[in-house]
C-alpha cells in the first residue's frame, strides 16, 4: 500500500507494537523492524509528523534521528582520573596514619596503661615492661607480661629464650617482624623488657 508521508526513517510501528519500530522507505512501510529506541535529549531530535496509514487513520509519530554521541574530552577524563587517584591515596594515608602501631595495639589489648611497670613511650614506638622481682614489688606479674607477648605475637623461640635467661647472661636481644626486643633478668628485679618498632 503506497501512501505519501514523512521522509525515509524508522518510526513507531503503526501496527501498534509499542516496543518495535518499522522502516518507512518514503512511500510505504517495509517488513524491516527493530527494537524501539528511546529518544533522549543528547542523541535525538523529535518532530511531530503524520505517519502513513495502514488501512485506518494516521497517528502522530516521533522520528529519531541518530546523532553521534558527544564524547567527553580526553583531558577532562585524565583530570577526573587524577583527582580520584589523589583522593584514594589521601584516604589510605589518613587511615594508615590514624591506625595504632602494633605495640600500641598490644598495650591497649592487655590494659597496660593502668598497670604499674608498663610504659608506652616514643610516640607509641617503644614499650618498656618491668616484671616484679623478689625485691622489686611494684611491677607486672608474669600473666600480664605473657598477655603482652601473646597479643604482640612474639614467636615461641623468643619466648623460650626469655624464659631461660639467667642473671649471668646479661642483656639479650632478638628481632621479629620489624620489632626489636631486648631483655635482662635478675631474681631480685625480675625480667625487664624493651620492645621497639621503627
Amino acid at each position: 500500500m503506497s501512501t505519501e508521508g514523512p521522509p525515509t526513517g524508522w518510526y513507531p510501528d503503526p501496527a501498534g507494537a509499542t516496543d518495535t519500530e518499522r522502516r518507512w522507505d518514503g512511500t510505504e512501510w517495509t517488513n524491516d523492524t527493530r527494537p524501539a529506541r528511546r529518544p533522549d535529549a543528547a542523541s535525538a531530535t523529535t518532530a511531530a509528523t503524520t505517519t502513513p496509514a495502514i488501512g485506518v487513520s494516521s497517528v502522530d509519530a516521533v522520528q529519531t534521528i541518530d546523532e553521534p554521541r558527544r564524547q567527553v574530552p580526553r583531558r577532562a577524563l585524565l583530570i577526573g582520573t587524577a583527582v580520584l587517584a589523589v583522593a584514594a591515596v589521601a584516604t589510605v594515608a589518613v587511615v594508615l596514619l590514624n591506625r595504632p602501631s602494633r605495640l600500641e595495639a598490644a598495650f591497649d589489648e592487655c590494659g597496660m596503661d593502668e598497670r604499674v611497670g608498663a610504659r608506652l613511650t616514643d610516640g607509641g614506638k617503644t614499650v618498656i615492661l618491668d616484671h616484679e622481682g623478689e625485691d622489686d614489688s611494684p611491677g607486672l606479674d608474669i600473666i600480664e607480661v605473657a598477655c603482652f607477648t601473646v597479643a604482640l605475637g612474639v614467636p615461641d623461640s623468643i619466648n623460650a629464650r626469655m624464659d631461660s635467661t639467667r642473671a649471668l647472661d646479661g642483656r639479650q636481644d632478638a628481632e621479629f617482624d620489624d620489632i626489636t626486643v631486648s631483655w635482662s633478668y635478675h631474681p631480685d628485679t625480675g625480667i625487664d623488657m624493651i620492645f621497639e618498632e621503627p
